[in-house]
């Protein structure tokens, strides 16, 4: 129902809303891959956004690699249910 970007927007909110209210935790920063996210909550916390992010920063490299790990476990698991699609065929995330 909405697009990739705002998706990845809605999902940084939630997860740094959980990182306070759970962990009385506060972000001192962001550094993401290539995406330029907007907040109008979390307005004070920087954002800095990089292409080939994880070239730049091992953080990057390394949240790229558990998400691409944890997208293949969900998708593995989705293409028994919805073997039409041949979800195990494309790539991408978040």
């Amino acid at each position: 129902a909405i697009n990739i970007n705002r998706a990845s927007a809605f999902a940084i909110q939630k997860l740094l809303h959980e990182f306070e209210v759970k962990f009385g935790l506060k972000i001192k920063q962001i550094v993401i891959d290539h995406v330029a996210i907007k907040f109008t909550k979390y307005n004070d916390i920087p954002i800095f956004s990089y292409a080939k992010g994880e070239d730049w920063s091992s953080s990057i490299a390394a949240a790229s690699i558990v998400a691409k790990i944890k997208r293949d476990e969900i998708i593995e698991r989705l293409r028994r249910f919805f073997p039409a699609f041949c979800l195990e065929k494309h790539k991408g995330y978040p």
